[in-house]
C-alpha cells in the first residue's frame, strides 16, 4: 500500500474510506472531526470522512478508549444508512466497541454501542440471530448497570427494542409486556427524547393500545426538528403520521 509520512494511504479493507493525508494528524482533532460529524451529519460521504479520521486516530495510537468507542458509534449509524456495506460497519463497530470494553470495563460507552451494533448485525444475519440477540441483551445491561441515564437511557432503549421486535417465545427473546414495562420506565425517566417516546408508542400499537398510541405518535410529531432528531426523525415522523391515519380510521 502506498504511503504518505509514514502512515498508510487508506486504512486496510475494501470499505469506503477518504485519504489518510487529507485528515489532521493530530488524535484529539480526529475526535473532534468525528464528533463533529456525528451530531451534524447523516450524509454517507462525512460519516464515512469521520470513519477514516478514527481509522487514522487508531493508527497513530493504538488501543485508545475514546478512538474506539468513537469509531463503534460512527459505524452505528454508517451501518443503518449504508445497506450496500451495513454488515461490514456493524462487524467493524462491534470488534471496537469490545476493545472499548477491555480496555475501560466499567466505562458505559464500550457496552452501549456494542449492544447497538451487535444488534445491526443479527439484522444482517437473522440465521444468528438468537445469538446475537442474547449478546445484546448482555451488553445493554451492563451498560444500564454501569450508567442508565447516558444517551438518555441509550441501553434501556435497546432492551426495549429488542423486547417488542425479537420473535416471540420459542423463535426468539420476544415478550410484549416486558418491552411495555422497560419502555413505559424510559420515557418515564427520559420524556424529551423523541425516539424514546416513538417506542412506547410503538410498543402500544402492538398491544392494541390505540388511544395511547396516538397519543403519543401525535406528541411525537411535536418536537422541534433539531440536533439528532432533526437528522433522524424524518422516517420516524412519516411512519407515525401514517399509523396516525391507520389507527384513526381502525373500528
Amino acid at each position: 500500500m502506498l504511503a504518505f509520512s509514514g502512515c498508510p494511504l487508506l486504512p486496510p479493507g475494501e470499505l469506503p474510506s477518504v485519504p489518510y493525508y487529507t485528515l489532521p494528524g493530530d488524535v484529539a482533532e480526529l475526535h473532534q472531526l468525528a464528533d463533529y460529524a456525528f451530531h451534524t451529519s447523516r450524509r454517507l460521504p462525512n460519516l464515512v470522512r469521520a470513519r477514516t479520521a478514527l481509522r487514522k486516530a487508531d493508527y497513530i495510537q493504538h488501543d485508545n478508549f475514546d478512538t474506539q468507542w468513537r469509531l463503534a458509534r460512527i459505524d452505528s449509524v454508517l451501518a443503518q444508512v449504508d445497506d450496500r456495506n451495513g454488515d461490514e460497519w456493524a462487524f467493524e463497530g462491534r470488534r471496537a466497541a469490545e476493545l472499548a470494553i477491555r480496555l475501560r470495563p466499567r466505562r458505559v460507552e464500550g457496552h452501549l454501542y456494542a449492544a447497538i451494533c451487535t444488534a445491526l448485525e443479527a439484522k444482517f444475519h437473522p440465521s444468528d440471530a438468537d445469538k446475537l440477540t442474547g449478546k445484546v441483551i448482555k451488553y445493554a445491561e451492563a451498560a444500564d448497570k454501569i450508567d442508565g441515564s447516558f444517551d438518555d437511557g441509550g441501553a434501556r432503549r435497546v432492551l426495549g427494542a429488542v423486547y417488542l421486535y425479537s420473535p416471540a417465545w420459542p423463535r426468539g427473546v420476544g415478550e410484549l409486556d416486558e418491552a411495555i414495562e422497560v419502555l413505559e420506565d424510559l420515557h418515564k425517566r427520559h420524556p424529551k427524547r423523541a425516539i424514546n417516546v416513538w417506542f412506547l408508542a410503538e410498543a402500544y400499537r402492538r398491544a392494541d393500545q390505540q388511544r395511547d398510541a396516538i397519543r403519543l405518535y401525535k406528541r411525537l410529531l411535536k418536537f422541534k426538528r433539531r440536533g439528532q432528531w432533526g437528522l433522524e426523525g424524518r422516517p420516524y415522523r412519516s411512519k407515525a403520521k401514517a399509523f396516525i391515519r391507520q389507527l384513526t380510521r381502525a373500528p
